[in-house]
């Protein structure tokens, strides 16, 4: 190649990076201005949709919009960035005042809504369903930054993860004797300590513990 046809090429190149730029400069002006979201990202390639979605979903002044981008992140396989949000929103209040408890719906009907190919959220999930995969993704951040999203959101973790163990790993006779007889319990379930409240079935307390525990249930005397 000549050193004219490759400054032609790096010129070439550069505009049509800033051609994409203005693309996706122009999506996000659209959407601002209340134009609906999928019908602009369609006109979009899937990698411009990523940049104009992320930085919707940051703008936290218009709750819905934001969760609309998320969506739009999971949906062209970009899933990983959009659990933050997810998991704030079921622990801030923002489903119930701004999705009418419905966040998640859309998961279990996404199909293709953004015209990618199934592939692309097969290979983001490495084939498992979306839904249960992002509720794992969720759990995983809670356990992550536990400070940020607060005891509740620990406690519902743990909870779902103990039933889900025993399930798998079903208790010792020891383990056993103490949830049948005791009914305040203190549970050590990987690197947390929980309070139990057999008769409200509640769990609460929960805490980091670096110590390694013999048992998975002690009692509370």
């Amino acid at each position: 190649m000549t050193k004219i046809s490759l400054l032609f090429t790096l010129i070439f190149s550069f505009l049509q990076a800033e051609t994409l730029s203005l693309t996706q400069q122009k999506g996000y002006d659209e959407i601002l201005n209340k134009k609906e979201m999928r019908e602009v990202l369609l006109q979009l390639p899937r990698e411009n949709r990523k940049a104009v979605c992320l930085k919707i979903m940051n703008l936290k002044d218009d709750p819905i919009l934001s969760y609309k981008a998320a969506n739009c992140l999971l949906y062209n396989g970009y899933g990983e960035l959009s659990i933050p949000l997810f998991t704030e929103y079921l622990y801030n209040g923002y489903n119930e005042k701004y999705l009418n408890k419905r966040m998640g719906y859309g998961w279990l009907h996404s199909a293709d809504w953004y015209k990618v190919g199934e592939e692309v959220l097969s290979t983001m999930t490495a084939q498992e369903a979306l839904y249960p995969w992002i509720e794992k993704r969720i759990q995983e951040e809670i356990l992550k930054h536990p400070n940020k999203y607060g005891e509740r959101a620990i406690a519902d973790v743990i909870k779902k993860q103990f039933i889900q163990y025993t399930k798998e790993h079903p208790l010792n006779d020891l383990d056993k004797q103490t949830l049948k007889s005791c009914q305040n319990i203190t549970l050590f379930f990987y690197n947390y300590t929980c309070h139990f409240d057999k008769k409200e079935k509640k769990f609460s307390q929960c805490k980091k513990e670096s110590s390694h525990h013999k048992h998975l249930i002690s009692c509370i005397k």
